[in-house]
């Protein structure tokens, strides 16, 4: 009798261990990315997940073992996939506000086909009270990838053209490119039909393109013996900028 109790019990162990090794994660986790983009992550419960992916929650727990880590491994794949996609600044030529401009371009298409995860990412930011001190850890470094990914195409940039500004500048040039990038997905989503992201992004890559330009005309003038005043460097101009 034990030993027929046993070998039941060790059926029902391979049965659940091999249901365990047939789940895909990356179904799992596209389940969560989709349920996230949609209720945010205090809406998005392993109930939901488990209806959306069609795996019980036990094998959801084997895989990721809890929901901030199933949710932290979501947002993870989704940003190793998006920096991935975008486009390589080094392979776009010409005259730096051309490269802009067609960085621009192909910035938008890659903002169109991520649209889950940049909705997700604002989400997440949006609900700072409620959501797990490890997503928001998660986002912020996330956020501070994209910063230095930024700051090491304006490097570029500016070496390619002879132009040397300090990191402190570079590092300003790259929030407000990111601030501009967070601006245009916000008013595609809320004004649709009245936003081209596209436009926004050409338009804040010539600002940029100015700026670091000014940059250049500010270290000729110093070269040649002028002074600070004669010139608005990045500092001056966001300071005048706050006066008006």
């Amino acid at each position: 009798m034990k030993k027929s109790t046993n070998a039941k019990e060790s059926k029902k162990v391979k049965a659940g261990s091999s249901k365990r090794n047939t789940v895909n994660p990356d179904k799992i986790l596209d389940a969560a990315m989709e349920l996230m983009s949609e209720f945010g992550y205090a809406g998005t419960s392993i109930s939901r997940i488990c209806e959306k992916s069609g795996f019980p929650a036990t094998s959801i727990y084997w895989h990721f073992g809890s929901k901030e880590r199933l949710l932290t491994a979501a947002i993870e794949r989704s940003f190793v996939r998006w920096l991935d996609a975008l486009p390589d600044a080094e392979k776009v030529k010409g005259p730096l506000i051309d490269r802009l401009d067609k960085l621009a371009v192909l910035d938008a298409s890659h903002f169109e086909d991520q649209m889950e995860f940049l909705r997700l990412m604002l989400i997440a930011g949006l609900e700072r009270r409620s959501a797990d001190p490890e997503i928001m850890k998660m986002v912020g470094r996330i956020r501070t990838h994209a910063r230095e990914f930024l700051i090491s195409r304006i490097v570029g940039f500016t070496k390619s053209c002879g132009i040397e500004i300090s990191i402190e500048k570079t590092e300003s040039l790259a929030k407000f490119w990111m601030a501009c990038s967070d601006g245009a997905f916000i008013a595609s989503q809320v004004e649709p039909d009245e936003t081209s992201v596209q436009e926004i992004l050409i338009m804040s890559g010539r600002v940029i393109v100015a700026l670091i330009e000014g940059e250049k005309d500010a270290g000729k003038t110093l070269a040649s013996g002028g002074t600070e005043s004669n010139v608005t460097p990045l500092k001056t101009a966001a300071v005048r900028g706050k006066k008006a």
